[in-house]
């Protein structure tokens, strides 16, 4: 999980600048305040897409 987190983070740093910061932020704070799976599932998700465009 933590990789996972460590992950996210490097992500983020890299995504396009032009992608609206705060949605970035709310982003990261889901993933770590995610309390379930469910949770984590879907900011993998948001991230798959966002990397797919």
């Amino acid at each position: 999980m933590l990789m996972f987190i460590r992950f996210l983070i490097h992500a983020i740093k890299l995504l396009d600048f032009t992608l609206d910061l705060q949605w970035n932020l709310q982003l990261l704070e889901r993933l770590l305040f995610a309390s379930t799976f469910e949770d984590i599932s879907l900011v993998r998700r948001k991230l798959v897409t966002l990397f797919n465009r």
